[in-house]
């Protein structure tokens, strides 16, 4: 097996939108703000993706993943991609949530993944997610 680290960082004028994560277009779970949680897969090659309404290049990741391998996924988000109306300071404005993976190194992701909640583990086997299921002890 190998395995996905999926985390977001809590930032606090960032979108609060919790879009589904997926796996080769299957969902793999939900990207809360300041929340982690991994998936184990089987050895192979795997295209990462979120959620989003802003359409930008480099949005998704495409990974090969050996036995006893370790990824760390960011879910990044971008609120300024679409946003407008609220003229002349009369509020009213809006923004449409704009969702990146990017892959960080160990160094960077675990210190923020220990700070994170930690929304649980599962294993993932093609098309059949099982988001959250701990391994039994």
């Amino acid at each position: 097996m190998a395995r996905i680290w999926w985390y977001r960082e809590l930032e606090p004028y960032s979108s609060l939108a919790t879009p589904y994560v997926r796996l080769n277009g299957i969902v793999a779970g939900v990207s809360e703000p300041g929340g982690a949680f991994y998936v184990d897969v089987p050895p192979g090659h795997y295209h990462l993706s979120v959620d989003t309404i802003g359409v930008d290049f480099g949005q998704t990741k495409d990974v090969d993943l050996a036995p006893g391998m370790q990824i760390f996924a960011k879910i990044v988000s971008n609120d300024n991609w679409i946003e407008g109306g609220g003229g002349r300071g009369g509020g009213g404005g809006y923004r449409r949530n704009t969702f990146y993976v990017w892959l960080s190194p160990v160094e960077a992701a675990w210190p923020v993944i220990a700070h994170s909640y930690f929304y649980g583990g599962g294993y993932f086997y093609g098309s059949q997610p099982v988001a959250a299921a701990l391994p039994p002890h």
